[in-house]
């Protein structure tokens, strides 16, 4: 039997504005806790966008996740 690999795979979703890449980046964090993977990064480019992705999350279902779970670094203190 062989080990699984060892390594970890990532996704880069870089289409044009309003072209549903929040809802989509959404349905993948669904799809990977309803497999028990559960961590997962999602980086964007502003406070808005932050905001953006924790209503994408909780229009899927996952409210509370979104609330415990997402982080607006740049309110985040140093340290």
């Amino acid at each position: 039997k062989r080990d699984p690999p060892s390594y970890r795979a990532g996704f880069l979703l870089g289409d044009g504005a309003g072209m549903g890449k929040g809802r989509t980046l959404a349905g993948f964090v669904v799809e990977n806790i309803a497999r028990g993977r559960t961590k997962h990064v999602w980086v964007s480019v502003s406070s808005d966008l932050y905001e953006d992705a924790k209503r994408d999350l909780s229009d899927l279902g996952l409210e509370a996740y979104a609330e415990n779970n997402c982080f607006n670094l740049g309110k985040l203190p140093y340290g």
